[in-house]
This record gives C-alpha cells, structure tokens and sequence, in this order.
C-alpha cells in the first residue's frame, strides 16, 4: 500500500494544486491536524455525508484516516 501512495504522490506533484505532496509538505502532519481541528467535519457533514449510500458519521469516517496516521505510511523517515 506504501508504494502505490508514494506512486501517486509523485504523480501529483507536478500539480500546483496538489499542495499536500509539495515538497517540505509533511502529510503526516497535515493528517494529524485535520483531525485534531476536525477542519472538514462541516464539509463531510453538509456536503459528503448526503451523498453516502450508506450513512457514515464523520465521527466513524475519521478513523479511517487516523489509522492513516497511525500507520506511518507517510512518514518522512520511511
């Protein structure tokens, strides 16, 4: 799973818009404060939540990116 994260990493990183695979950008970090601010939790509640075939909390759905986080998969080190 590490090497097809890193693979689209650098696919993406010729794209401007693409800021979280920008050089200097730490996507652990990034991770990590999405879910301490819940920075998206209006956005998936107004917005994605509607769309779900099946109801998912945000609540339920950030674990899936602590788990993310907890794996390591991006950090800097490996």
């Amino acid at each position: 799973m590490g090497g097809l994260a890193i693979s689209v990493a650098d696919e993406r990183r010729n794209d401007s818009h693409c800021l979280s695979v920008q050089d200097g950008v730490n996507v652990q970090d990034v991770l990590t404060e999405i879910i301490r601010t819940g920075a998206y939790r209006s956005d998936y509640e107004e917005i994605t939540e509607k769309l779900l075939y099946e109801q998912v909390s945000y609540d339920i759905a950030i674990t899936g990116v602590q788990k993310i986080v907890d794996s390591g998969l991006f950090n800097k080190e490996q």
